[in-house]
C-alpha cells in the first residue's frame, strides 16, 4: 500500500493535541509493513533544500515538495477542489491528512482526520459568543470539505465520531476512529515510578496542561487555587501550556489570545498559589506530571484529553471533568468529577494527598489503562481502515 501523508511541519513547532497526532502518526506510518509512505508538503513548510524544518523529528523521512505556499493550497483545495495533489506524488492509493486539512485527489482516495468541532455546538458557555460565531464560520469553511469530499472522515474518539454524525448529517460507515497514543517518555516515568509522595521539603502541588481560557477550564484552576488557599492546605496548582510563559505581558496576551484570555490570566496572576509554567516539552511534562499528587483536566469540551492519557502512563493520579470524551478516555481509572463543584474537587484532591493507598490504586489502574493507547494501535487502526476500504 502505498500513502502519500501532508502535513505542515512549521506548525508543528511546541506541538500540542494535533501536532502530537500528526508527527506520531506519521512516523510510525513511515515504518509500518507493508506500507510505502511518503511526507507532502508546501514549498513553505520546509528547509531551503526541499528537507524538513531542522530539528523536526520527522527529519531523514522521504518527502516530496508541493509547489505553492500552503496557505494558498489550502484554499484552492477547499475552495475550487483543485489543484488534485497526486499530480505531484503519482500512483498512491490513499492521500492521508492527520490534521483538519482537505486534500483533493485525481486517482488516490482520500482521509483527513477532525480533532474537535466546539465551535459548531450550541450549548456551551461560548457557543453564541462573538468570538465563537466568527470562528464558527471560519472552521466551517474548513470542515465542510472533509465532511462531503472525502472517502474517509478519521477522529479521535467514539464521543467525536458521533458529535460528526449528528453535527454535519454524515453517514457513520465513513467515520473511523483511530485514537490517540501516548509518548514513550511516559510509559518510562510509568515505570520508573513510585507510589509514593516526593520526599519531605519538596513543594506539593496538582498539575494541568490548559490554554488560558474557558475550554480548557483555566477559570476552574483560579478558583481551585482559591480554595486550596482558604483550607491552608500548602498545595499549589502549576499549569503548563502555551500562552502561560512567565513574564508575558497581559498587552501580548491581548493581542494574539484576546480580551478573554487576558483577563482570565491577570486573574490567574493574582494567586500567589497558581504558578505558570509556559510551553514544556514531553520529556519536561512527564516527571512533573510523575511527581504531582494529581493531574487535572477540568476541560469543558475535550473530545479525547492527551493530558490525561500521558498522566495515566506516566503513573500520577488523575481527576477529569466529565464532559465530552474525556469519560470515554479516563474510564474508571481515573476520578471523573463535575468541575464546577470546587469544594468537592478539594476533598478529592486533599485524599490523594494524604493516603498512599488512594495513589498507588489510582496509578495501577491508571498504568494499565494507557497500556492500551500507543501510537502504533492508532496506525494499525488506520492501516485496517484503508485496507478495508480498498
Amino acid at each position: 500500500m502505498r500513502v502519500g501523508i501532508y502535513l505542515t511541519p512549521k506548525s508543528f513547532t511546541n506541538p500540542t493535541g494535533q501536532a502530537k497526532h500528526a508527527t506520531n502518526m506519521a512516523l510510525c506510518l513511515c515504518r509500518q509493513p507493508g506500507v510505502e509512505a511518503v511526507l507532502l508538503a508546501a514549498r513553505d513548510q520546509l528547509a531551503a533544500n526541499g528537507q524538513m524544518p531542522p530539528g523536526s523529528p520527522l527529519s531523514g523521512l522521504p518527502v516530496r515538495t508541493l509547489p505553492l505556499p500552503a496557505r494558498v493550497l489550502h484554499f484552492l483545495w477547499r475552495t475550487f477542489n483543485w489543484p488534485p495533489v497526486d499530480r505531484w506524488c503519482e500512483k498512491v492509493d490513499w492521500v492521508y491528512s492527520p490534521t483538519e486539512v482537505y486534500v483533493p485527489a485525481r486517482k488516490a482516495r482520500t482521509a483527513a482526520t477532525i480533532h474537535c468541532v466546539n465551535w459548531f455546538e450550541d450549548d456551551l458557555p461560548w457557543s453564541h459568543t462573538e468570538h465563537n460565531l466568527v470562528a464558527r464560520c471560519r472552521m466551517a469553511r474548513v470542515f465542510l470539505p472533509i465532511v462531503q469530499r472525502t472517502d474517509l472522515v478519521l477522529t479521535v474518539s467514539e464521543f467525536l465520531k458521533r458529535r460528526i454524525c449528528e453535527l454535519f448529517a454524515v453517514n457513520g460507515d465513513r467515520v473511523a476512529v483511530v485514537g490517540n497514543g501516548v509518548e514513550d517518555c511516559f510509559f518510562e516515568m510509568g515505570r520508573r515510578a513510585v507510589n509514593s509522595r516526593p520526599p519531605d521539603g519538596t513543594e506539593r502541588y496538582v498539575f494541568a496542561v490548559a490554554y488560558p481560557d474557558r475550554r480548557k477550564g483555566f477559570d476552574r484552576l483560579i478558583e481551585l487555587a482559591d480554595e486550596l488557599s482558604h483550607r491552608n492546605s500548602g498545595l499549589k496548582v502549576w499549569v503548563a501550556g502555551s500562552g502561560l510563559a512567565p513574564g508575558q505581558s497581559l498587552a501580548e496576551v491581548r493581542r494574539v489570545w484576546g480580551a478573554e484570555v487576558a483577563a482570565l490570566l491577570a486573574e490567574g496572576l493574582k494567586r500567589p498559589n497558581l504558578e505558570l509554567l509556559g510551553y514544556r516539552s514531553a520529556s519536561e511534562i512527564a516527571p512533573l506530571m510523575q511527581q504531582s499528587v494529581a493531574v487535572l483536566v477540568l476541560s469543558r469540551y475535550e473530545t479525547f484529553g492527551i493530558p490525561a492519557l500521558e498522566a495515566m502512563a506516566a503513573g500520577a493520579p488523575v481527576i477529569a471533568a466529565h464532559h465530552a470524551g474525556l469519560p470515554e478516555v479516563v474510564s474508571d481509572a481515573g476520578a471523573i468529577m463535575d468541575p464546577s463543584r470546587i469544594p468537592e474537587l478539594a476533598d478529592q484532591i486533599m485524599r490523594m494527598d494524604s493516603s498512599l493507598d488512594a495513589r498507588a490504586q489510582c496509578t495501577m489502574r491508571g498504568r494499565a489503562r494507557a497500556s492500551h493507547f500507543t501510537w502504533q494501535a492508532c496506525v494499525d487502526r488506520l492501516v485496517a481502515e484503508f485496507e478495508r476500504r480498498a
